[in-house]
C-alpha cells in the first residue's frame, strides 16, 4: 500500500489538493492530508485521513500580512497549533512514499520535516509579483533547490525563473483554473451577449467576509441610485456562519448563491475581495474590480500584490463606495475594455488541465 501526504496552507490550497485527490484513482493508495490553516472542511467527503490539529485562527492564515491579526492568532493558540503540527509530522516521519506541499514556505518546511521526498505546488507564488515578495524568496528557492524533487509553478514565466536558479521546475498548467473550468467558455460568452448586466460579489471565505459583505451592500446601493437595471449576485461560501450573515442587512436586489460557479457564470463583472476567487474569475475572462478591505486578508498590501499578478485584468480602486460604483457602471458600458481585461486575465492565469497531469505525476513518483 502506497502512502502519500498533502500539506495545504490555505482554503484555495485545500481546494487544489482536493481536486488532485479526486484524480488519484489507484486502489492501493492511502492518503493523509494536513490543512495547515483551517479545519479542512474541504476534505470531509473524500477518502482521506486528516492529521494534525483542526483549529481555525482569526487571521485565516494571513497573520504575517497584518500584524494586528498575528497578535490575535498568537493569543488564540497559534504557537500551540504549530507545535502540535510539528509533533504530528515527527510522529509520521519517513512514513510516506511521497509528500505534496501546496502554498508557500510553510508547506516547504513541513514537507522537509517528514524526511520524505516531496513535490511542491506553488499556486500562489509567481514572478509577476515584483515589489511585495509574493514571488519566491531566496530562502524558498534555496530550500527547493536542495530538497524538493519537483516544483510545479503556476505559470510559465515563474517556471523558467526557478529553473534558471537550478530548481527542477515545470509548468503543466494552473490547477486553480480546473475548479471553474466546468462552466465552459461558451456559457460565459452566451451570458455576456444576452444583454444582462450582473455584478458578482466575492467576499472571500474567511472571517473578513462579513465586513466585505457590508461594504458590498453599500456599493450595490450606490449603483442602484444610478442604474436600477443592474443586478447583483453575492457568493455565500460554505465556510461562513449563517447566523452572522443573518445579522447583515443584505438588500433584496442582491441574490445570494452558495455555488461559486453559479456566481461566476451569471456575472458580467466581479467586485471581489477574494484571493483565489478573484484570480479564478480573471482566469476565465471576467473583469475584476477590487479595493483594500478592512480585514486581515485583502489589505492594501495584498491588493497591490494581486494587481501585480493579474495586471490589466484587475481594476484596483480606493475603498470608497461612490468611486467603486461609478467605475463599475462605466466598465459595464465599455465593451472594448471588458474584452481587453478578459484577455489579460486568461493570459496571466493560464489554462486548465493541470490537475489531471499533476495526479499522474504523483502516481508515478509515489511508485518509485
Amino acid at each position: 500500500m502506497k502512502k502519500i501526504l498533502f500539506i495545504s496552507n490555505g482554503h484555495g490550497e485545500d481546494i487544489v489538493a482536493a481536486q488532485i485527490i479526486k484524480e488519484l484513482h489507484e486502489k492501493d493508495l492511502e492518503i493523509d492530508v494536513m490543512p495547515v490553516v483551517g479545519k479542512g472542511n474541504v476534505y470531509k467527503d473524500l477518502p482521506v485521513k486528516v492529521i494534525g490539529p483542526k483549529k481555525a485562527l482569526p487571521s485565516g492564515g494571513f497573520g504575517l500580512r497584518n500584524y494586528s491579526y498575528l497578535i490575535k492568532d498568537i493569543f488564540s493558540g497559534l504557537p500551540g497549533k504549530i507545535i502540535s503540527q510539528i509533533k504530528t509530522l515527527n510522529k509520521n516521519k519517513w512514513s510516506y512514499n511521497l509528500v505534496i506541499g501546496i502554498g508557500d514556505i510553510v508547506p516547504i518546511i513541513y514537507s522537509m520535516l517528514t524526511g520524505c521526498k516531496f513535490i511542491f505546488i506553488g499556486v500562489n507564488k509567481s514572478e509577476y509579483y515584483k515589489k511585495l515578495a509574493f514571488n519566491y524568496t531566496w530562502i524558498e528557492k534555496k530550500l527547493l533547490k536542495d530538497n524538493c524533487e519537483l516544483t510545479l509553478a503556476m505559470d510559465l514565466k515563474t517556471a523558467k525563473a526557478l529553473a534558471s536558479y537550478g530548481i527542477n521546475a515545470k509548468y503543466v498548467g494552473n490547477p486553480m483554473m480546473d475548479a471553474v473550468q466546468a462552466i465552459g467558455a461558451s456559457e460565459y460568452q452566451k451570458i455576456r451577449k444576452g444583454g444582462k448586466k450582473v455584478i458578482g460579489f466575492l467576499p472571500g471565505t474567511r472571517e473578513d467576509a462579513y465586513k466585505n459583505i457590508e461594504d458590498f451592500c453599500k456599493i450595490a446601493w450606490q449603483i442602484s441610485q444610478v442604474n436600477k437595471k443592474i443586478r447583483f449576485i453575492l457568493s455565500r461560501p460554505s465556510t461562513l456562519d449563517r447566523k452572522k450573515l443573518s445579522n447583515i442587512k443584505i438588500p433584496v436586489n442582491i441574490k445570494l448563491s452558495g455555488n461559486f460557479k453559479d456566481v461566476l457564470s451569471r456575472s458580467s463583472v466581479i467586485i471581489g475581495l477574494s484571493g483565489t476567487g478573484n484570480e479564478q474569475a480573471a482566469g476565465i475572462g471576467l473583469p475584476v474590480i477590487a479595493f483594500p478591505g478592512r480585514g486581515a486578508q485583502f489589505n492594501s498590501r495584498f491588493a497591490r500584490g494581486q494587481k501585480e499578478l493579474l495586471g490589466n485584468a484587475l481594476l484596483l480602486l480606493p475603498r470608497r463606495s461612490e468611486t467603486i460604483a461609478k467605475e463599475a457602471i462605466a466598465l459595464l458600458k465599455n465593451r472594448k475594455r471588458i474584452v481587453s481585461m478578459a484577455s489579460a486575465g486568461k493570459k496571466r492565469m493560464g489554462g486548465p488541465g493541470a490537475t489531471k497531469r499533476i495526479a499522474e505525476m504523483i502516481s508515478r513518483m509515489a511508485s518509485r
